[in-house]
């Protein structure tokens, strides 16, 4: 069927016409009359010849526990966690993201340019190379000389996003790679004062790289960007307006040693029912241990501290949701129930999942001598899903 280089309508070349109009006439039939998923999207250029519903290797009663598979709350069913097909019926990730609004940031990757602490005195390193459509972001963050980060930023290139809800962020990175919290610098056309005068507002997110060379995507929603007051105050108050998107940025702040993540794609979505990291099913809770996560996330926010409260929540916040997720997915029954309990109750009092105190909180009481809670608790992989997606915001 490859052989029919279906990219297109267009149609196919004479020596292979009877074959390939064949192929074009079912996969189309395929798409209208599939009970499964007539609304999922139908790629032309992908064989679906071995598509199986993403089925492969998963059953419900091991759909946590293999890190192959995931179960997926909507559809009742136990889904791939690596889905690259989106062919009709998928129930996959894929599926999940493509059906959802969208609009695409990058690439094309617009005159990024680095920025690091050399401005302060420091001496933290990086680069930034663009090849294939991908953008390559790697360095290494010293502390020396009262350092600390390292960024790259994009040209100007402004955009109204009022109709998306977040950035979805799909990455790479290498099997040698530490875990970073990577912030995801937006910025508006407000222009706000700081050092160097005026200049356009920022706010970040953070997304957390783990070590593989599998495809990853990490969501980031509007609405948990926090920004400064343009020197070295956070504000806590403010909110990113999407409709005056600017440029973007990335940045790792306060981690020590070496950085390597390679993007794929950045886009604006909305509709976004499945945002849980697939790495979190896969490699990711073997790379640190929970509390190896919590440490991190609170040397971060003590060093990005210049008196006034962290510079940088985000890159705490995600390190401790991605050690928070790791006790619910834990073999550990104890710490699984406990993770879980923590997570209802603080949906229960709304409280804020994005709050580095309330995440800290929560962390703390997984290794505290408090009693632990007598109430049933519904472990089922539903439950685990439907209390993930809250805690990494959709």
């Amino acid at each position: 069927e490859r052989s029919c280089a279906i990219t297109s309508m267009a149609a196919p070349s004479s020596s292979s016409s009877t074959r390939c109009r064949s192929l074009l006439l079912t996969t189309l039939l395929f798409s209208l009359f599939s009970p499964v998923g007539k609304d999922a999207p139908v790629v032309l250029a992908l064989d679906c010849s071995s598509f199986d519903n993403d089925a492969v290797e998963c059953n419900k009663g091991l759909c946590t526990d293999t890190g192959k598979c995931a179960y997926n709350a909507q559809t009742s069913k136990c889904i791939a966690v690596e889905d690259k097909e989106a062919c009709p019926g998928d129930v996959g990730i894929t599926a999940a993201l493509t059906t959802a609004g969208s609009e695409v940031l990058a690439p094309p990757w617009r005159n990024w340019r680095v920025v690091n602490d050399n401005v302060m005195g420091g001496v933290s390193t990086s680069a930034v190379k663009i090849s294939n459509d991908q953008l390559n972001f790697k360095g290494n963050i010293s502390f020396d000389n009262n350092g600390g980060f390292a960024s790259a930023r994009m040209d100007d290139d402004a955009r109204d996003l009022s109709d998306y809800q977040g950035i979805l962020v799909q990455y790479t990175t290498t099997q040698a790679a530490d875990v970073k919290a990577i912030n995801m610098q937006v910025y508006e056309r407000f222009p706000q004062i700081g050092f160097g005068g005026f200049r356009p507002r920022s706010f970040s997110a953070a997304f957390v790289v783990v070590p593989t060379t599998k495809l990853q995507t990490f969501y980031l929603p509007f609405d948990r960007f926090r920004g400064t007051n343009g020197f070295t105050r956070p504000d806590a108050t403010s909110r990113f307006t999407p409709s005056q998107m600017l440029r973007m940025g990335l940045q790792v702040s306060f981690q020590l040693g070496e950085f390597d993540v390679t993007l794929q794609k950045i886009e604006a979505v909305s509709g976004i029912q499945d945002c849980i990291p697939p790495s979190i099913y896969a490699t990711g809770c073997d790379d640190m241990t929970i509390a190896e996560y919590t440490t991190l996330a609170k040397d971060v926010l003590k060093k990005s501290n210049y008196g006034a409260g962290s510079l940088y929540p985000n890159a705490g916040a995600a390190l401790m949701q991605y050690a928070l997720a790791c006790a619910v997915m834990s073999d550990d029954n104890n710490t699984s129930t406990q993770a879980l309990t923590q997570l209802e109750e603080a949906q229960r009092a709304n409280g804020d999942l994005n709050d580095n105190s309330v995440l800290e909180s929560m962390l703390n009481s997984l290794t505290s001598d408090v009693p632990k809670a007598t109430t049933e608790i519904d472990s089922s992989p539903a439950a685990k899903t439907k209390l993930l997606s809250k805690l990494f915001g959709c």
